[in-house]
């Protein structure tokens, strides 16, 4: 099982914008930056997009979902967000426990936008998930 945790800066793209624009079920496009991983997103991969604390009022997991289709020739990355992220994106899981985890995923160059999560970080998130649910 492949997935990827996506960090959005929040000076770039606040909170706000995020809740607006993205919904579950509708297919999203975002610029793939920086990726820190063996290989590029492919489709079926699974997705975490994450706020983090830096210039962030209300940082946290945002949502989750599903690539469903790999970088295009412009660098973007279209995902299906699924449930229950728009639960997420008003109620944003986070704690400093979590934020160890995902400073974990990104080991010590936190500055990125995309990083490939390992299958024991990937079950965390995902109980953790269905825990804040």
């Amino acid at each position: 099982m492949r997935a990827w945790l996506y960090q959005m800066s929040a000076s770039e793209w606040p909170p706000e914008r995020y809740r607006e624009e993205v919904w579950e079920g509708q297919p999203t496009r975002w610029p793939a930056g920086r990726i820190a991983g063996d290989d590029d997103p492919a489709e079926g991969d699974m997705f975490f997009a994450w706020y983090a604390k830096t210039r962030c009022d209300d940082p946290g997991l945002y949502g989750w979902g599903v690539v469903v289709r790999g970088m295009n020739e412009f660098g973007e990355l279209h995902w299906m967000p699924v449930f229950p992220s728009d639960y997420l994106k008003m109620h944003p899981l986070f704690d400093e426990e979590l934020d160890g985890l995902v400073a974990g995923i990104r080991g010590p160059v936190a500055q990125g936008t995309m990083w490939a999560i390992h299958t024991p970080q990937v079950r965390e998130l995902r109980a953790r998930v269905r825990g804040h649910v």
